[in-house]
């Protein structure tokens, strides 16, 4: 009784906004996610970039509000969806992540009184219900929780390296965040795809150069690296999986970026 009524009185002291960005047709994802932050007695916004109609649904269901935007890059929709607010302290979730009870209990416990600070969230993530303990996404950490008006925005995007590049204080909350990888492979080749030919594509904007080189040696480097170093191998099938395909996301990127050399003049 005594632990729940203090965490009645931790709620009723929150000043937060939970921003849920909605980026891919994934009805259940986004019910999950919405299921999950019930209890912290927080603004919730459902910023919705698909052209589906199962988020204003959610919405009602949830007593949350829903805005609409267009795709521009996660850095500039995390900008656009955090500005929506009611409140200058956000937590920006992505469709399908889950927090678990230690971290909304951690949220809970913050006072949220001092505005240039921001908090770092361990990921949980999972594929074909494996939790994958190791390689790339063993040991993952975003910032997800902070004060917008703590930060100077440049371009109007949102991204981690703005609070080190400010020196904003960092901390790790206990708890965590859940979040399951595409359940098949193909949906996953899918992604790695698309973000090794954005990446080149930015890559090219950037003025960077490929060669024979690196097309090569990287994606050896990329795979002993998440298989080997960062113990990809315990966690056996996927982990093997999940190395070669990152192997082959660098691969595709700096082929993709040599080709863009050749073809284009990089801009000054």
């Amino acid at each position: 009784m005594k632990n729940a009524i203090l965490t009645c009185i931790e709620s009723l002291n929150m000043n937060l906004s939970v921003v849920i960005l909605v980026s891919k047709d994934d009805a259940e994802g986004t019910e999950k996610t919405l299921k999950s932050i019930g209890g912290l007695n927080a603004e919730i916004i459902l910023y919705d970039t698909t052209d589906t109609d199962f988020a204003e649904q959610a919405s009602r269901n949830y007593n949350a509000k829903l805005y609409k935007g267009k795709w521009e890059g996660y850095d500039r929709v995390r900008y656009n969806a955090a500005a929506r607010a009611a409140y200058d302290w956000v937590l920006m979730l992505h469709t399908g992540e889950e927090l678990d009870e230690e971290l909304k209990s951690s949220i809970r416990q913050l006072e949220l009184k001092e505005p240039a600070k921001a908090y770092r969230i361990r990921f949980r993530n999972f594929y074909k219900n494996k939790w994958l303990r190791h390689g790339e996404w063993g040991k993952e950490f975003h910032i997800r929780l902070a004060n917008k008006r703590s930060i100077r925005f440049e371009r109007q995007q949102i991204n981690e390296n703005l609070f080190y590049r400010q020196n904003i204080p960092v901390e790790n909350l206990h708890g965590f965040i859940s979040h399951t990888i595409y359940s098949d492979s193909g949906q996953l080749s899918v992604r790695f795809k698309k973000d090794a030919l954005f990446l080149a594509a930015k890559y090219h904007l950037q003025g960077k150069k490929s060669g024979v080189f690196k097309m090569l040696f990287s994606p050896v480097c990329a795979f002993l690296k998440n298989y080997l170093f960062k113990l990809g191998i315990l966690d056996g099938g996927p982990g093997y999986l999940l190395s070669r395909m990152h192997a082959w996301h660098n691969f595709l990127k700096y082929a993709r970026l040599r080709k863009l050399n050749k073809m284009l003049r990089t801009p000054l």
